[in-house]
């Protein structure tokens, strides 16, 4: 049978291991965070050079089209690419921030259900280390009261003891008194 100091030591070992693992969840959680962030970054960078390209595409044809076709109709296409241009940005940032709600909408519950079980466990290990400290601070304090008991009880045999001797002195010294006198 292990003594309560191992099983509290085993207790606090477990615990640092479960912070140890927990302390790698939330550092694997940062590094998640991180790339879903960089690769919607990339992902960014990639459709802007996309659509760079594809307008510039659009203005190399428009400028062919220019050279060979009224200016009114260079116009025309001018200001629909322009249009283009308008509703592909903002569809750009309609995706990021709906990249952008859902990763802040997921982290909370996410690190909540971590802090939920972190929790949990750390309760259940104070509880049980309570419960082994509450027995065995009880138990060394039934030796140490029973050790005190026994010292009391020596130091009382020996003052009785000191008690009757003295008292046998006495006894003694006025006998011899009475004897002389």
């Amino acid at each position: 049978m292990t003594s309560p100091k191992e099983d509290i030591e085993a207790n606090i070992k477990r615990a640092e291991n479960d912070f140890e693992r927990l302390s790698s969840l939330r550092e694997k959680l940062e590094i998640l965070t991180e790339h879903v962030t960089g690769r919607k970054e990339a992902l960014d960078e990639e459709i802007e050079e996309s659509l760079h390209e594809a307008i510039q595409n659009g203005k190399d044809c428009l400028e062919r089209i220019a050279e060979t076709i009224e200016p009114k109709l260079g116009t025309l296409i001018s200001e629909r690419l322009e249009t283009v241009q308008r509703k592909m940005d903002r569809l750009k940032e309609e995706n990021v921030d709906a990249v952008q709600a859902e990763i802040e909408k997921a982290t909370p519950a996410l690190l909540n259900s971590l802090i939920q079980q972190a929790d949990s466990m750390l309760i259940l290990k104070i509880k049980t280390a309570e419960e082994k400290l509450k027995t065995q601070l009880k138990e060394e304090l039934a030796a140490e009261a029973n050790k005190q008991r026994l010292e009391l009880e020596q130091k009382i045999k020996l003052a009785m003891l000191l008690g009757c001797g003295a008292l046998g002195g006495v006894i003694l010294t006025i006998a011899m008194v009475m004897l002389r006198g």
